[in-house]
């Protein structure tokens, strides 16, 4: 692997000629000229950084200046080797607990018995309608509560 640089720091200068070289190098007022410029385009930026040097410096001085704590890396946790969606989402549920408001120990019986599914448990739904409606009122029934369970289809709950 060649980058330009030998072993022992040196730079590998053989196909080019020294006119070559010097049209890159810059003389004195070019760099004099070069520096303005670069001075003048960054000149918001110098003034901020010297403002935070100097807001550093007397929090220091006036001991109320915090230290920024290094990170932690981050923990590494193992590839999960499974032979089937249903395992390695088992194997990763086991691994790290998602979240305190999920049952997990009801989503291992999901899929130890699926025959049993909720929708087998839930009953129809019972739809009570009332037969006294006053005269004048424009407004809706209110809806029906119906039982909800994981095997409905969300087309069946409507809109929200």
């Amino acid at each position: 692997m060649t980058d330009g640089s030998a072993d022992n720091g040196d730079l590998d200068l053989s196909g080019i000629d020294d006119s070559e070289i010097d049209l890159y190098l810059l003389s004195d007022k070019e760099v004099q000229i070069k520096t303005a410029l670069w001075m003048a385009e960054n000149s918001d930026y110098l003034k901020a950084q010297k403002e935070k040097e100097v807001k550093m410096r007397k929090e220091k001085e006036l001991g109320i200046y915090k230290e920024k704590k290094p990170r932690r890396p981050s923990k590494k946790h193992p590839t999960i080797r499974a032979n089937s969606a249903d395992e390695a989402i088992e194997k990763m549920l086991e691994q790290k607990k998602i979240s305190t408001k999920i049952n997990y120990d009801v989503l291992k019986e999901l899929n130890i018995k699926p025959g049993l599914s909720p929708a087998s448990v839930v009953e129809s739904p019972k739809v009570e309608q009332s037969a006294t409606r006053t005269a004048g009122c424009n407004r809706r029934p209110a809806p029906t509560r119906n039982q909800l369970s994981l095997s409905m289809p969300l087309s069946t709950l409507g809109k929200r």
